[in-house]
């Protein structure tokens, strides 16, 4: 990413590989997770963040 951040005029960019996360499948359903437990995060110090949900199938 450095180099197309060097070739680019403007603000900086920044990109979310879904291979970093840890969670065991990614997604967009992971993607979403790791986002809201960061947001919680900004407004929430000193606190445990749980998130809980079951497993569905979509037909």
């Amino acid at each position: 990413m450095d180099n197309v951040t060097a070739v680019l005029v403007g603000p900086r960019l920044w990109v979310k590989r879904d291979d970093c996360i840890d969670l065991a499948n990614g997604g967009n359903k992971t993607r979403k997770l790791v986002f809201l437990s960061g947001h919680a995060s900004d407004y929430i110090t000193g606190a445990s963040i749980a998130f809980d949900g079951g497993y569905s199938i979509n037909d």
